[in-house]
């Protein structure tokens, strides 16, 4: 499924990531607010913009260390993977490394709650079995800290939408962006925030960072589906968004599906 010219996410050095490498490390820490008699503490590193996971580092401690604004260092006694926290988890499973963690059991969890949509992400005890948090624990204290890089390999997405029909496009696609930005203005959706627009973009598979770029004018956008030589996201659009994420996509090589609307994820 990877090919030279398509880099799915996430990057080469997450996808690297191993928690041994950062034990013995120090970390410096800033007090934020109080609650409760817990603290809310940041890593001052997460201000550098590092890829490196623990430089996001952030949670609550259940004492108070320090006025606010105040710093503290702590050495790194152990670093594992666990499911991201969401209204509770539906596995205490705990990995060093992402590899360990993302292995092919946590894959069929993963498939599981990708197909199960909606009601499959309710109905179960919590988590979000595709990402990942980070448990680091310090000689006084073990931090819950949430790491949106810590994402599932998106190429599993990919290979779960290879044989949907739907992406083979029998229906095509419009011929240009005035044609497409026509249907969708005859064709709103009334969701839970107001009138939503959802038109699915389509370019070769090699382009697929643009692909990436230009759903990001959308309010939303689904995880890419490479398969059949295209890179495939589906947008969800405010009123104002659908006529220029449809435009920029026709300005740089690709096409909307034509009579198909994202819903999918």
């Amino acid at each position: 499924m990877r090919k030279k010219d398509i880099v799915f996410e996430p990057s080469k050095e997450i996808r690297e990531f191993n928690g041994r490498d950062h034990i013995g490390k120090v970390i410096t820490f800033e007090c934020e607010h109080v609650n409760n008699g817990s603290q809310y503490i940041r890593s001052k590193s997460a201000k550098k913009w590092s890829n490196d996971p623990l430089h996001f580092l952030s949670g609550w401690v259940k004492k108070i260390i320090g006025a606010e604004k105040s710093t503290f260092k702590r050495k790194i006694v152990n670093v594992q993977m666990i499911e991201h926290m969401n209204g509770g988890r539906s596995s205490n499973e705990r990995h060093q490394s992402y590899a360990e963690f993302f292995n092919e059991d946590r894959k069929r969890r993963v498939r599981a709650m990708w197909t199960g949509g909606l009601e499959g992400r309710l109905s179960g005890a919590g988590g979000d079995a595709d990402q990942a948090d980070l448990i680091v624990t310090f000689k006084d204290f073990e931090l819950d800290s949430h790491c949106y890089s810590l994402r599932a390999p998106e190429e599993w997405y990919s290979e779960l939408h290879a044989d949907n029909q739907k992406f083979k496009f029998e229906s095509g696609f419009y011929a240009d962006a005035a044609e497409a930005t026509k249907f969708f203005a005859d064709k709103p959706v009334d969701d839970l925030f107001g009138e939503r627009y959802f038109p699915v973009l389509v370019f070769p598979e090699t382009a697929l960072q643009m692909a990436r770029d230009i759903a990001t004018h959308a309010k939303a956008c689904s995880k890419p589906i490479v398969t059949n030589g295209r890179a495939i996201l589906g947008t969800r659009c405010k009123p104002y968004e659908y006529p220029e994420v449809i435009a920029r996509t026709y300005e740089h090589g690709g096409q909307v599906a034509r009579g198909l609307c994202w819903d999918w994820d």
